[in-house]
């Protein structure tokens, strides 16, 4: 059939039926040239489309109630975007080997006609595009960068950090040794820091305050600069131990993982030392 799009812009043609589609195909033709302008094996295309112009539109599709239909609707334009949730982390040490990691970045989409929608930076637009993420991020020199998301010249931002070592270790709350210190999981960055005062075995202990498996699930301990020096996951519904062994003078971060709001107190403290042993009573037998 003939289709005469009284705007410009984007389109979305879709098959529909009441029972299932096999065999779906959507290919759109310029009347003038014949050219493609879309074709799609499946029950959806999206395209381009100029005003005043007639494009040919040609379906396939096989289904149960040999009843199928077609519909043709032109898709909002976007007017503005906005950050709803930054990304996991956004703090990041000088040098950091690692890449900007856009995990957890969540978008909310305005379009002219009022309507939003929300999306995880790689999800879909209404109209099938994507939503473009870069970075100006120099790892090696400190400040403050960002994350731009856009469609079009629409964006959005997001800033990133880049810490030297020594502020890195003042960027997250500080574990009072000796103290009970009452958190919850928030919903990005869960990481905190502990400087160890002397050498030695340190205990840190996690008590749920209800048994919910899964609450915390997984706890990792690394020095700033990110080498792994302990790492454990929760065995039991509401409780856990590690006894990591630290260098004194030093910051290390610990990181935990777990299901967001879950409360918890955390404890750490430096293992006692064992001074003497003494057998307090002998075996019957000693021969």
């Amino acid at each position: 059939f003939q289709f005469n799009p009284q705007n410009s812009g984007r389109y979305s043609f879709k098959l529909k039926s009441d029972g299932y589609i096999d065999n779906a195909l959507i290919d759109i033709k310029s009347a003038d040239t014949g050219d493609t302008v879309s074709f799609s094996g499946n029950d959806t295309a999206i395209c381009e489309l100029e005003a005043g112009k007639t494009y040919i539109v040609m379906t396939k599709g096989k289904t149960n109630n040999n009843l199928l239909t077609i519909s043709a609707e032109k898709l909002p334009v976007v007017s503005r975007l906005e950050i709803i949730k930054p990304p996991k982390i956004q703090r990041y040490l000088q040098g950091d080997r690692h890449y900007i990691n856009y995990l957890g970045l969540r978008v909310r989409v305005t379009y002219e006609d009022g309507t939003t929608e929300e999306l995880e930076y790689y999800e879909e637009l209404k109209d099938g595009t994507k939503l473009k993420t870069k970075n100006n991020v120099n790892v090696n020199i400190p400040g403050t960068y960002a994350i731009n998301v856009s469609v079009g010249e629409i964006t959005a931002s997001v800033p990133i950090y880049i810490y030297s070592e020594e502020d890195f270790g003042n960027a997250f709350p500080c574990i009072r040794l000796g103290e009970d210190q009452n958190l919850s999981i928030v919903e990005n960055d869960n990481r905190y820091v502990i400087e160890a005062e002397n050498s030695g075995d340190y205990i840190i202990s996690f008590k749920g305050k209800e048994e919910t498996f899964f609450g915390i699930r997984n706890v990792h301990i690394t020095s700033l600069n990110g080498e792994q020096i302990y790492s454990d996951s929760m065995q039991y519904p509401y409780d856990l131990i590690l006894t990591p062994s630290l260098e004194g003078g030093k910051k290390y971060l610990i990181e935990i993982e777990g299901k967001e709001g879950y409360q918890f107190t955390l404890n750490a403290s430096k293992a006692k030392e064992v001074s003497h042993l003494e057998i307090l009573t002998e075996p019957d037998k000693t021969e």
